[in-house]
């Protein structure tokens, strides 16, 4: 998403989603249902509902949610406001789906493309011994935000013209580091060793400030966003 339509700290994200449709509540709605759709597929294929009827079933609360206006009911005293979709999202699959009231694929007018292709193929996480939905559903929306985050850091090297520096350099954010030495790298792209060594501390600078935004779109106060990364660590820590 363009950056600068919305401000995107402290639940501003989650107010402008709740707004009257404009240009700027309907961006607001694709960044949240694209960061909470995997979230909530996980979550129901790991209760043992089937892939199509999981795919319908995220589908049909999403448009609920957005032809409702129910982001604006989210309360920001209340907590997490991924708290509020869960519950919410446990509710509509207790008291809608069983009724036969969603929305099915292909049926009806949708206010938003909700492309959702390719999810069963990034994988279901199995759970461990006494994990239970929710928790596989906390990990797998620190797991988006992560990978999220990576693809804006890509986005935003390929503008600069710098793409080939970052995905030589993009291991050093997931654990895996650098497929070659400093220098090595800097002979192939250019650079001097000492060059590539202050790109890749850059680099992780971008990563933790975008990090820090990304998971501050949902916080009342943007100081709860040390916090927030830590519970993000740990939930991913439980894979």
């Amino acid at each position: 998403m363009p950056a600068g339509k919305f401000d995107t700290t402290r639940w501003s994200i989650v107010v402008a989603a709740g707004a009257s449709q404009t240009g700027v509540s309907r961006d607001a709605l694709g960044v949240l249902c694209g960061l909470y759709w995997d979230p909530l597929y996980v979550f129901v294929r790991s209760r043992g509902v089937s892939v199509e009827e999981s795919q319908d079933l995220v589908q049909a609360f999403l448009l609920r949610v957005i032809e409702r206006g129910d982001f604006g009911m989210a309360d920001e005293s209340r907590g997490r406001f991924r708290t509020f979709l869960l519950t919410a999202f446990k509710n509509f699959q207790r008291d809608e789906w069983a009724k036969g009231q969603a929305v099915k694929r292909g049926g009806g007018e949708t206010v938003l493309r909700l492309g959702f292709e390719g999810s069963e193929e990034r994988g279901i996480p199995e759970p461990g011994h006494g994990e239970t939905p929710e928790r596989i559903f906390e990990r797998q929306w620190a797991m988006t935000v992560l990978q999220n985050v990576l693809e804006a850091l890509e986005e935003m090297y390929d503008g600069e013209g710098n793409g080939g520096l970052y995905r030589s350099i993009s291991g050093v954010l997931t654990g895996g580091g650098l497929e070659r030495s400093y220098a090595e790298v800097g002979e192939v792209l250019g650079m001097s060793e000492g060059a590539v060594k202050v790109a890749v501390h850059r680099l992780r600078k971008r990563y933790k400030l975008l990090l820090r935004e990304k998971v501050a779109q949902t916080l009342v106060d943007e100081g709860d966003a040390k916090e927030e990364l830590q519970y993000l660590l740990s939930a991913l820590g439980s894979s």
